[in-house]
């Protein structure tokens, strides 16, 4: 019985490691699908440099919170905008919701602007493709026909 057994073990172990490893034909999007280190790394990575930028930004508490939701809710920055940093996306998402509480203020005036990079243009364009981003993942709620 117990030979049964573990020919059925093995049997099961050698199907789970063919549909684990992308096959021959096979579209590579299990990646997006899976909770990978690699990726897991990067977003902590970029959660890290956030939680060291925000208070020198004067950001706190429930601020800090929506930075790190906006953080881990667009892992993927090359959305927001394909030929930034990280760094430079993720100040202007500070700054983003900075001025969402706060009174705008021309964003030559700080200092970490320059050392990223991030420019009013850069910054409009990274705003327009998160406002774009959120508005594809709600669903329409109301549409009036006339």
């Amino acid at each position: 019985m117990e030979a049964k057994f573990t020919e059925a073990t093995k049997n099961i172990n050698k199907i789970l490691r063919k549909y684990e490893t992308k096959q021959p034909g096979e579209h590579n999007n299990m990646a997006r699908f899976s909770n990978s280190t690699m990726k897991t790394w990067r977003i902590k990575q970029k959660i890290r440099y956030a939680q060291t930028k925000m208070p020198s930004m004067g950001l706190k508490g429930e601020q800090c919170k929506e930075v790190l939701h906006l953080i881990k809710e667009f892992p993927d920055f090359k959305k927001l905008c394909s030929r930034c940093k990280c760094e430079t996306i993720i100040i202007a998402l500070c700054f983003y919701v900075k001025f969402k509480y706060t009174q705008t203020y021309p964003l030559e005036r700080y200092a970490i602007t320059k050392e990223v990079g991030l420019t009013d243009k850069v910054y409009i364009t990274i705003l327009i493709n998160l406002c774009r981003n959120i508005q594809s993942k709600m669903p329409i709620s109301y549409v009036r026909y006339v």
